[in-house]
């Protein structure tokens, strides 16, 4: 089974916004009775509801059946994308085969972040993104974070993932 990651972005108000809807409907089109939808993105901006839960619901409204989403609402940034959705997919045991769907600025480091995380335990496809303008200087600035962030973590060590992720990333450090 293939399980198709879509990686959210924060939601300003109460609907989801142009980049996203290009994101989710390149899923929507990968789509097949051989798939599972991942919806990757937590709390971020709301209260009552996760990115994850706005994108739900606009997959939903494109028809998609609800049994064949799965909300990721832990994440609060790519790496935590990367993260969260390993320990997801893990707990699905029909999945061999992983895609990432992202805005194409954003591919190349959601590629170096899923590597990281997953190591060779997956198949995994990052051909498929949206085309949504945007600046490179802050996802440049971005791609040193997540350098820095996996700098000597072994592709797939996900013991060692969590452990740098709640001593040291500011997201999910714990106090």
């Amino acid at each position: 089974m293939k399980a198709i990651i879509v990686l959210g972005s924060r939601i300003p108000r109460n609907n989801i916004h142009e980049e996203l809807k290009m994101r989710l409907d390149t899923a929507i089109n990968l789509f097949d009775k051989n798939s599972i939808l991942i919806l990757s993105g937590g709390f971020t901006n709301h209260k009552h509801k996760s990115e994850a839960g706005f994108m739900e619901e606009y997959c939903i409204g494109k028809g998609i059946p609800q049994d064949r989403i799965v909300l990721e609402e832990e994440s609060l940034d790519t790496i935590g994308n990367g993260y969260f959705t390993r320990l997801t997919v893990d707990q699905i045991p029909s999945v061999n085969m992983v895609t990432v769907v992202t805005s194409c600025y954003h591919m190349e480091r959601s590629e170096f972040i899923f590597r990281a995380c997953f190591g060779n335990k997956y198949l995994l496809d990052f051909s498929n993104c949206c085309d949504f303008p945007r600046a490179t200087t802050l996802e440049n600035d971005s791609m040193q974070m997540a350098k820095a962030f996996f700098h000597g973590i072994g592709p797939g060590d996900i013991s060692a993932v969590r452990e740098k992720l709640y001593v040291e990333h500011l997201l999910y450090k714990e106090e």
